[in-house]
């Protein structure tokens, strides 16, 4: 199975002091470890040996495994579906969560049912436009962006209401994040639009594409001390070794035995 899994039946999970899951997630990455995760790409299918047998290719190699939500505007399996499997089968998944395509009031309940199967991690996404996917034809919904749906998990989360003021009898136990590109120009505005939103969520997802020795990067991290950035690597292959980001070696070995399959697709 995967390196480090999630808990997802327990009844009353034991959450470390500081924390705000009791997933193996933050606590990595709150111990300051270099973190690996895979996105996943949900199948057009509806077998759940279909995500598992997905999911196994990388048993040993990753930290955690995104569920992607109709990532680049194309339907698949839900990412809330494909977070309960994996959660059931013992893998450590983050629930990604695209505003793309539903109002406040589905995702907040999205977020709760998440939460009562054992999801322990959430990353916020405002969504592909549907002009790139293969619906063009949909509407989107956009009631909500990536930073409101930040504020409303936190408020869910830690204040105990929907962002109506209603009360919740349960508030969902969830490690909340964002996807940013410090690399990408202007770098001030980045760094500007970190350090704002630094209390709204303890991490950051950031592509292994992205070349973290670029300027870019120190800079955004500079305006922003309190940030802990989870570094979401790919499989990387004997002919990208040459150029692209640098990685630990550590890092490297993990995806050694996966150079093959790799090269294969």
């Amino acid at each position: 199975m995967m390196m480090y899994g999630d808990l997802a039946h327990e009844a009353d999970p034991i959450i470390p002091p500081g924390h705000s899951s009791s997933g193996s997630l933050e606590r990595l990455l709150r111990s300051r470890t270099f973190v690996v995760t895979t996105e996943l790409d949900p199948p057009d299918s509806a077998q759940a040996e279909d995500v598992y047998r997905r999911a196994r290719i990388f048993d040993g190699y990753v930290d955690a495994i995104n569920a992607t939500d109709g990532s680049g505007a194309n339907c698949h399996m839900s990412s809330l579906a494909v977070c309960a499997l994996l959660t059931r089968a013992g893998y450590s998944p983050v629930m990604q969560i695209s505003c793309r395509d539903k109002n406040r009031l589905a995702i907040q309940g999205d977020i709760l049912g998440g939460a009562a199967m054992g999801v322990s991690n959430i990353l916020c996404l405002s969504g592909d436009g549907v002009q790139l996917g293969d619906h063009p034809q949909a509407k989107p919904v956009f009631d909500l962006d990536c930073m409101s749906l930040l504020q409303t998990g936190r408020k869910m989360r830690d204040d105990h209401m929907f962002q109506s003021g209603r009360k919740l009898t349960s508030a969902p136990k969830v490690f909340l994040g964002a996807a940013a590109n410090p690399s990408a120009l202007p770098f001030e505005l980045h760094a500007q639009q970190l350090a704002t939103q630094d209390e709204r969520r303890p991490y950051v997802s950031k592509r292994s594409q992205i070349d973290i020795s670029t300027q870019g990067f120190p800079r955004c991290c500079g305006k922003s001390q309190r940030l802990t950035f989870r570094v979401a690597c790919t499989a990387i292959g004997k002919k990208n070794r040459s150029r692209g980001p640098v990685h630990p070696n550590s890092v490297l070995l993990r995806f050694t035995p996966l150079e093959a399959i790799h090269e294969l697709h």
